[in-house]
């Protein structure tokens, strides 16, 4: 067996894995996708580059697998809600992501047509229906992880780019597939032989659904679900690979049985296990998705290409035909998107892999295209999938602007102020701590925090600390006094509307009240938190809890889509949850019927991994006001 096998090459990839986030991340400013950034490390180790990465049976069926896997999770990112040509309410189809991801490909397919009818009056390809089609196909496989890594896989706009790449990837290769069967032995049943992997699907999705009512089945997987045994990752692997090896035996493509296990699973969970969603994303793109994309780059032969001044010429014309035929229909989406989106969502649309190269080689085995044709294809799949995702994340990042999180500044250092720091800054919001004394400033930032030693009176101080464009402080000293003291500055001198203090003896609190402060007091906070505890210990756990896989987020609506409109008319993604609705001072406990106004402050509870894409649905505001309940009930003390 010495010498059989070797893992030199895939040692070599796992280290370019590893290597390649933490080289994009050092240089954020190159703004390219981690899934470019692994195809460029392949060609740069591989047969074009170094040449330390070589054609190996262990790296070729992980790499495989790394596919499968990927289309895998695609499955499971389809809002299967949102598959609704009759859904839209106001805005119709318009922004309806079933119809939008038709139109679009109806479009791509007719421009390419035009475009390929074209080239072959020039002599430029031969069969214009084989590089029709081949200029209609989309990279699932790029599509995917881009969204995910711009959090914009959930909501209308990333579900019709989702479902526009999964209908051009179908579409095209069932289209191929019948094409390439009646140029080799005219037009035969065996195309039909797919139909049965959507019978598997709905068979494996109907008899899931009865058996996961079954007790004593239930009670299994919940006993085997952690520890050793993580019975329902391999379940779903089980799963994907019987869809993948019936693909195979039918002779359909492997990437369709994985994509529909895939969505056997999303309809099966629904997203109500999170955790099983993570581990299987762990499982992908830690270790099999990688190791395909560097795979890809490091098979790729620039020698070659370049060596032909013909293919040069001919690429350059099928790259852009390649990003008009999906430039120009994607442009409908500006019906119920943003000009920018829409342009962005052509672009991303652009991006060509692995079905393109395999649309190629079909072409090139029947003689449907000659290999100087299938050589500049090759070239456009390594360009336009490197290329158009840093495009679309550009352009997204100028539509949606970055996040920017403005610091909270903390003025004084008790234990109450150092322990919110330290919340905060797991939730990566920073904080800036103004302390006077300069023994236990040096000794906080030893700690790691953004500690300042000043005057808590200076008002240079609290100018360069960015008061005016935080304006949210919190003022946690050891003496009372002193915090009404730098509360009073705060207010009056420096015009802070936002403060909130740590007072100690409940009798002061009606001082900060008259001021206009927020004011928490250990004893009504014991008090509030001993009735959660007594009658809603969950809520109490969500709340108080330092690191967990759920987060409490307010966020102020202000998206028109939603405004006016009933609760169960809204669907927000995944396993988010509106805990409560704050309209003025009026506090609502939500239900169906109740209909979303334009400002009301709404708390949603949910995984830390969604709610950043609920929250830009809703408009990604937060709410800068706070209850003043427990001023109202410490007045009565």
């Amino acid at each position: 067996m010495h010498g059989a096998t070797s893992f030199i090459s895939l040692l070599w990839v796992i280290i370019l894995a590893v290597l390649v986030p933490l080289v994009l991340n050092r240089f954020k400013w190159l703004k390219i996708p981690i899934v470019v950034g692994e195809i460029l490390a392949g060609i740069l180790f591989g047969r074009s580059g170094f040449n330390l990465i070589h054609d190996d049976p262990v790296l070729n069926v992980i790499s495989a697998f790394g596919f499968s896997f990927l289309m895998f999770l695609a499955g499971m990112e389809i809002d299967f809600s949102m598959i609704n040509l009759g859904n839209g309410g106001k805005q119709g189809w318009k922004k309806n992501p079933a119809v939008l991801s038709i139109l679009i490909f109806g479009g791509t397919l007719l421009t390419a047509s035009l475009f390929a009818l074209g080239m072959a009056h020039l002599g430029l390809v031969g069969h214009w229906t084989t590089m029709a089609l081949i200029l209609s196909t989309t990279s699932l496989g790029v599509v995917v992880p881009v969204l995910k890594e711009n959090k914009l896989s959930l909501g209308p706009y990333g579900q019709t780019l989702l479902l526009s790449a999964l209908v051009a990837d179908f579409a095209t290769m069932f289209l191929i597939t019948i094409e390439a069967t009646v140029m080799a032995s005219g037009l035969t049943t065996d195309v039909l032989l797919v139909s049965i992997l959507f019978v598997a699907f709905l068979v494996f999705y109907r008899s899931g659904t009865v058996i996961s009512h079954w007790k004593p089945l239930q009670k299994a997987i919940l006993e085997l679900a952690g520890s050793t045994s993580q019975i329902r990752v391999r379940g779903s692997l089980a799963l994907m690979l019987t869809f993948v090896a019936l693909s195979e035996k039918l002779g359909a493509e492997v990437f369709l049985g994985a994509f529909l296990a895939g969505a056997v699973i999303r309809l099966l969970y629904a997203r109500q296990s999170e955790e099983l969603y993570r581990k299987l994303d762990a499982i992908g793109f830690g270790f099999f998705i990688p190791v395909f994309f560097i795979t890809v780059g490091a098979e790729f032969n620039l020698a070659v290409l370049i060596s032909d001044w013909k293919v040069i010429y001919l690429f350059l014309s099928l790259l852009a035909a390649a990003y008009l035929v999906k430039l120009l229909p994607s442009l409908i989406m500006v019906t119920g998107f943003s000009w920018k989106k829409a342009i962005s969502g052509g672009f991303l649309l652009s991006s060509r892999l692995t079905l393109i190269i395999a649309t190629a080689a079909i072409g090139l085995r029947l003689g449907m295209i000659n290999p100087t044709t299938n050589s500049a294809i090759i070239l456009i799949a390594i360009v336009t999938c490197s290329l158009s995702p840093a495009l679309f994340t550009a352009l997204m990042e100028k539509e949606v602007g970055p996040k920017k999180v403005r610091p909270v500044l903390i003025a004084g250092g008790n234990r109450v102020a150092i322990l919110f720091a330290r919340r905060l800054a797991i939730r990566g919001i920073p904080t800036i701590l103004l302390q006077k004394s300069a023994i236990r400033a040096e000794k906080f930032q030893w700690k790691g925090s953004d500690t300042v030693q000043c005057d808590l009176l200076d008002e240079d101080t609290w100018n360069k600390a960015g008061v005016k464009l935080s304006k949210r402080v919190v003022v946690a000293t050891e003496n009372d006094d002193i915090t009404l003291k730098v509360a009073r500055f705060l207010k009056t001198t420096m015009g802070v509307e936002r403060i909130v203090a740590w007072v100690q003896h409940i009798e002061n609190l009606s001082m900060f009240g008259e001021l206009g402060v927020v004011a928490v007091n250990p004893l009504i906070n014991g008090a509030a938190a001993l009735d959660m505890l007594i009658n809603t210990p969950n809520t109490y756990q969500i709340l108080s809890r330092e690191v967990g896989d759920k987060e409490v987020l307010e966020v102020r609506l202000i998206e028109p889509e939603f405004i006016g409109k009933p609760l169960r008319k809204i669907h927000i993604p995944g396993d988010i949850l509106i805990l409560s609705i704050r309209r003025g001072e009026e506090v609502l406990v939500p239900h169906g019927d109740t209909v979303l106004h334009r400002g009301d402050c709404i708390t949603l509870l949910g995984s830390k991994d969604l709610m950043e894409s609920a929250a830009l649905l809703l408009g990604r505001v937060g709410c800068n006001d706070v209850s003043s309940q427990d001023q109202k009930l410490s007045k009565h003390l």
